[in-house]
């Protein structure tokens, strides 16, 4: 999944317009919604990407990254010393390998159930017992999303942000229209 995730990514790199233009063909009469998504996500990825080309931007994100990472690893590894685990540092660094790879490919919301399963067991290879494996894994993805959650409902409350004020936005930022006559679609953004 890795890999053709790395493939798929790369041709929007280099074959932004292409890709832009057969969805227009293809999807944009048929599908328009499914083709303003896939435009908004190659125009946003190419964006990023285009970011890091900039050395200033690609070593601060590689230091963050960084940063992240060992901060990832020491938070498991407390985990493994909390729960009593004969673990080394080594052995938090493939837990946080794992973890990371698992949570590029989102099946459920928040990873749930996913998450756990891939953490609990790579942990039996470590010669953990599935229920203490079990229960680290959920341990650990609440030790993960809390933060964040917490975070998030934080700057909600800072910035005043309303979800029904947000899908009211989101309404009125993208318009479709059908002309009748010709059956072609117009879209128009709203500033």
């Amino acid at each position: 999944a890795t890999v053709i995730a790395t493939i798929v990514l790369y041709s929007i790199l280099h074959y932004q317009k292409t890709i832009e233009e057969l969805g227009r063909k293809r999807l944009r009469d048929r599908w328009p919604g499914v083709y303003i998504s896939i435009k908004k996500f190659i125009r946003s990825f190419a964006q990023g990407i285009e970011l890091l080309r900039s050395s200033q931007h690609l070593f601060g994100s590689l230091f963050y990254s960084l940063l992240s990472w060992t901060l990832h690893m020491m938070a498991i590894y407390c985990l493994f010393r909390a729960f009593n685990f004969e673990t080394s540092f080594i052995e938090a660094s493939v837990i946080m390998i794992i973890n990371t790879i698992v949570l590029m490919i989102p099946l459920t919301p928040g990873n749930a159930g996913t998450f756990e399963f891939a953490v609990s067991t790579s942990l039996l290879a470590f010669g953990i017992g599935r229920t203490d494996a079990v229960m680290f894994a959920l341990a650990l993805h609440v030790v993960d999303i809390l933060p964040i959650f917490t975070m998030g409902l934080w700057y909600l409350h800072y910035e005043k942000f309303s979800v029904r004020k947000f899908s009211k936005e989101h309404e009125d930022d993208i318009i479709f229209k059908r002309i009748s006559e010709e059956g072609s679609f117009v879209e128009e953004e709203t500033t």
